[in-house]
């Protein structure tokens, strides 16, 4: 393909990313437009500006965390890329993912802003970074689970989940999903080896396996510690919007009440169209449970989904101006 081909398809990646992007923030604000005022609907000086504040700005924090664990991820395959780039394909691939099932458009994103060569195998290194992120999700809500088990109520189980049957599968399907990304995150290397010989005819199958042997177990470890931090750190963003919106439990059940939503939307399959949804029926059916307020509940989570997902969409439009046309 000519330069001048791929640089054509090239724009119309940009136009059409920037169109879908731009039209799901209006969709979703528009959505959301009469929640506005419910949201403030309590005297100024009763909200907590400071912590909002905070909120917001820990968004950059977040972010440079996800780009640093994909740089070191990809770093195997591409040692020279550095972190301001990587912090830039981060952004466009939240462009590129908000409207794909599950985000996978955040994989082309992210690889569009990498010299061709070994895009096949930083795909991998990608898949296996979010692999972390999710592996350390899931052990922080089972850890939830457990704790509220031993040290808080266990009927608020029973509340949030209404039946034990639907409490028992949750909870099953949650330790079976945590086992098997453990595996996948932990073992790339001994996966690899399980990949038939006869298939190394195919090239990206050869790409595939080289990219898994070159996941070592140090440099995951590193990515799960990061993945740990930001888990800490998004957590963190949300605990101070659900007190900026009026709550006044305990910060340990705050933290649990998070790592629970967190899980279940984990564990639910779900387009990225959908996600907000999916989180404020969540995040309601949790914080109502622990007797917070619905005000609370849906008033921090759509604030994080403005600061988390829309905010960086923004941002990641302008980011995929800046996809160079590699030879």
């Amino acid at each position: 393909m000519s330069k001048v081909k791929r640089s054509k398809g090239l724009l119309l990646i940009r136009l059409t990313v920037t169109l879908l992007a731009l039209a799901y923030v209006g969709w979703k604000v528009n959505e959301k437009w009469d929640e506005f005022p419910r949201m403030f609907s309590q005297p100024w000086h009763a909200f907590n500006w400071t912590l909002l504040i905070v909120s917001a700005l820990l968004m950059a924090v977040n972010y440079g965390l996800e780009a640093q664990k994909w740089r070191i991820m990809v770093r195997p395959f591409y040692p020279s890329l550095k972190l301001i780039p990587a912090t830039i394909a981060v952004f466009a691939g939240m462009a590129a993912g908000v409207f794909t099932p599950n985000r996978v458009g955040e994989y082309a994103g992210r690889i569009l802003f990498l010299k061709k060569g070994k895009r096949v195998e930083a795909i991998v290194a990608t898949f296996v970074d979010r692999i972390c992120q999710l592996t350390i999700t899931l052990i922080g809500g089972l850890l939830a689970v457990l704790g509220i088990l031993l040290w808080l109520d266990r009927d608020l189980l029973d509340k949030i989940f209404g039946d034990p049957v639907a409490k028992t599968i949750f909870i099953t399907l949650s330790i079976s999903l945590s086992v098997f990304v453990l595996l996948l995150t932990l073992m790339p290397k001994q996966l690899a080896a399980l990949i038939p010989g006869k298939w190394n005819r195919t090239t990206w199958v050869r790409k595939v396996r080289f990219a898994m042997q070159n996941l070592d177990f140090k440099l995951v470890g590193k990515v799960i510690l990061l993945a740990a931090i930001r888990y800490f750190v998004f957590s963190s963003q949300y605990v101070m919007l659900m007190y900026a919106f009026y709550y006044q439990g305990n910060l340990i059940e705050a933290y649990a009440m998070v790592a629970l939503i967190f899980l279940g939307k984990s564990v639910l399959p779900v387009m990225g169209v959908l996600e907000l949804g999916v989180r404020e029926s969540v995040a309601l059916l949790v914080m109502t449970a622990f007797a917070a307020s619905e005000l609370t509940a849906l008033g921090s989570t759509l604030m994080l989904y403005l600061i988390n997902i829309l905010l960086p969409t923004l941002f990641g439009v302008i980011a995929m101006q800046r996809i160079k046309v590699y030879a």
